[in-house]
């Protein structure tokens, strides 16, 4: 095998973000958990809440949800009504920059808040929970769960690179099953959004940039 030399190369997503158009990528969530029931809130910003396609209510800061496997449908509760769907559930953020906060009813866990917004499908008789997230705001909560909040600039920067790469690289492996990548050391470990400046600027100077090999794959 020839040697590879690696080098930064940001062609990717130029285009889309000359058109203002930032990359989304599609993650599966606690996917080492069978989640029946769980709890959305809003971190920041406001969402609309949408079942099969059809606006059914608006969520603002601070308010929740819950969401249930129930006779074959999932069910959505607010604190004032009861709504359900065959296909699918979405909490989609009406801005840039909103969050929400999410965790299991079904297991011991604290919760997660994420960039973004939240598909919920069933699969096999539980939830399936997929973050609708732009790609950088991805990067930058992966590099945070993988490697730390307490290293230099220079350090996320080649974490960052790295982590852009093979999210790129991988975005059709988990193609049939409704997301493209996952939270689990599977893919790259997600636990969500990102809390370390220093990130969030490795992440904006590296931003398109991603490694390739001398013959430019």
């Amino acid at each position: 095998m020839s040697q590879r030399s690696f080098v930064l190369f940001a062609v990717l997503l130029i285009a889309a973000d000359l058109l203002g158009q930032a990359r989304v990528i599609r993650v599966g969530l606690l996917r080492d958990k069978t989640v029946q029931k769980a709890v959305v809130m809003t971190h920041r910003g406001v969402y609309d809440v949408f079942t099969d396609g059809e606006r059914k209510a608006q969520v603002t800061s601070h308010d929740g949800l819950k969401v249930e496997v129930g006779n074959g449908r999932l069910i959505c509760r607010t604190l004032s009504s009861t709504y359900t769907a065959r296909e699918r559930i979405e909490f989609r953020s009406r801005q840039a920059n909103s969050a929400f906060r999410m965790r299991s009813m079904d297991h011991r866990m604290a919760e997660r808040a994420y960039e973004g917004g939240l598909e919920v499908t069933l699969e096999n008789g539980a939830l399936r929970l997929v973050n609708v997230v732009p790609l950088e705001e991805y990067v930058a909560g992966v590099v945070q769960s993988e490697a730390g909040r307490h290293h230099h600039l220079e350090y996320y920067k080649l974490q960052a690179v790295s982590c852009r790469t093979y999210a790129l690289s991988n975005q059709r492996k988990h193609l049939d099953q409704g997301f493209e990548v996952c939270d689990r050391v599977h893919c790259q470990v997600y636990h969500g959004r990102n809390h370390t400046d220093t990130i969030a600027q490795a992440v904006l100077e590296t931003r398109n940039m991603v490694m390739v090999d001398a013959d430019i794959r």
